[in-house]
């Protein structure tokens, strides 16, 4: 193997697997229950690991497999990687994801959802650090750390942990995805985005919050509260209910700094549309708002409801103006005719 190296100590079924390289990235694969190194100088069988530690630009694949990691697993440096695919993965201790290293699962083969579990922490930390999952359930007993850049996007899967904090210009892009958080918290610099039902008591935005993929519709089922250094992106497409972003929320909404509303593919609303945005039990606040305008100068103004923030499609202000200084001049114009006629 040369520079290359790759470590495996067994002691009866407890493997230690450590991957290095300097030059061209190791693969280590675990297929149907084997571990096998790339060009078959290793092979070896088993369903337990003590720790894992992938690093130096190394690769672990789990392929069609369900394997166990007594204590921490961790991935660190550029090009390293964990790739999870049709398997299910469970970490003893602690799950670490480090200096622009990536995480992938998926599943396109398994006839029900594989999980990735994590008896601790997980820590994912870098400026092009990437996890990705598709169709998976991953849950963490502890805290999601999401910072210092790092990004985690899923698709069709689901997230459950005790909290999940959004940290120092992280961000996380949500399709479809499922969400069980007792605390989500976006640290300003920091984005969230996304669809699906989210089972989160407290979500806390001090940054930017995309409701949707152009469009979509958020289910918070727990309480929001928007800071005055966050804004709320969401985008306005059509009369049916699928092309426009919500947000509904089961709890109460505290609501503070900017909400930035756009129109999409080329829709332009009518004069006195009304279009939904958010739903709540209650809420306190309000947002800066400036709207755009179409159709003459027609722009939205915003309706606080008590249980729902409503846009509705209002005339130029100008044109009320401009009929409101008109009246004593139209009115004097009559009376002055009727003077001159009964003189």
């Amino acid at each position: 193997m040369g520079q290359k190296s790759a470590l495996l100590c067994r002691s009866a079924v407890l493997f230690i697997l450590i991957l290095t390289t300097s030059a061209w990235p190791d693969l280590i694969t675990y297929d149907n229950d084997k571990i096998k190194l790339r060009g078959g100088a290793l092979e070896s069988t088993t369903d337990t690991m003590d720790f894992l530690n992938v690093h130096s630009g190394s690769k672990f694949l789990v392929e069609n497999s369900s394997l166990t990691v007594i204590g921490n697993a961790s991935v660190t440096d550029y090009l390293s990687c964990i790739s999870v695919e049709n398997s299910s993965l469970a970490i003893g201790e602690n799950l670490s994801i480090q200096n622009d290293a990536e995480f992938l699962a998926y599943n396109n083969a398994f006839p029900s959802t594989p999980s990735i579990t994590v008896a601790g922490k997980m820590n994912v930390e870098g400026n092009l650090t990437y996890v990705f999952m598709e169709k998976v359930n991953m849950t963490i007993a502890d805290n999601l750390q999401i910072t210092n850049g790092a990004n985690v996007s899923s698709n069709n899967s689901k997230f459950a942990a005790q909290s999940c904090s959004l940290e120092n210009n992280s961000s996380m892009a949500l399709y479809q995805t499922t969400l069980e958080f007792e605390t989500l918290a976006m640290q300003e610099g920091s984005m969230l985005g996304g669809s699906g039902d989210w089972k989160i008591n407290q979500l806390t935005n001090q940054g930017d919050f995309f409701i949707g993929f152009s469009p979509g519709q958020v289910d918070l089922d727990g309480n929001y509260i928007q800071q005055s250094t966050a804004t709320l992106f969401m985008e306005i497409g059509g009369y049916e209910p699928e092309k426009n972003d919500r947000f509904n929320i089961t709890g109460n909404a505290l609501l503070d700094g900017v909400l930035d509303l756009n129109l999409i593919d080329k829709f332009t609303p009518l004069l006195n549309d009304s279009f939904t945005l958010m739903t709540y039990t209650g809420y306190s606040g309000a947002f800066d708002f400036t709207s755009p305008t179409f159709a003459d100068g027609q722009y939205f103004q915003l309706i606080y409801n008590d249980t729902a923030l409503v846009a509705v499609v209002v005339p130029e202000p100008g044109v009320g103006l401009l009929i409101l200084a008109a009246l004593p001049w139209l009115t004097g114009k009559r009376r002055g005719r009727r003077l001159r006629s009964a003189d």
